[in-house]
């Protein structure tokens, strides 16, 4: 890839409320990973609840900030739900779901020490919500 090229995002994060806790993408979000190579697409219709701050947290890192378009790709990413620029489904193991988080955060102006938390807590705290492979364990044969 291009040496000026940055990780970024490629689109605005457009989103409905559901019921104040969760929100719905009403428009692709698309970011351009430099680690993983990729262009990678949160679909329309996808269904977030940000960060997953502990409540006690909130004072400190609010669920919505910087970091909300970092934490929708995450959330999809981890729910099995990423697509490639194609439409293609994308499943990341989780190490790498974790690093396109903490990439994403980077490429959205979130400080060093706030990416730097979030990303140990997501390492630490995240296998319980990690599905991103589930779809191909239960998925049916694919017939020729």
């Amino acid at each position: 890839m291009d040496k000026g090229l940055q990780a970024q995002f490629l689109t605005p994060l457009f989103l409905q409320d559901i019921d104040g806790q969760t929100m719905e993408v009403i428009a692709p979000l698309v970011f351009l990973s430099l680690e993983l190579h990729g262009i990678f697409r949160v679909p329309k219709g996808f269904v977030t609840d940000f960060a997953s701050v502990p409540r006690g947290l909130w004072n400190l890192w609010p669920r919505v900030g910087k970091y909300s378009k970092a934490a929708v790709l995450h959330d999809a990413s981890y729910r099995g739900d990423l697509l490639s620029k194609y439409g293609q489904r994308v499943t990341l193991i989780r190490p790498l779901a974790d690093r396109l988080f903490l990439e994403a955060m980077r490429a959205s102006g979130v400080g060093a020490f706030t990416a730097r938390v979030f990303y140990l807590a997501v390492r630490a705290f995240g296998e319980p919500a990690y599905r991103g492979l589930d779809h191909l364990q239960s998925a049916s044969p694919v017939e020729p």
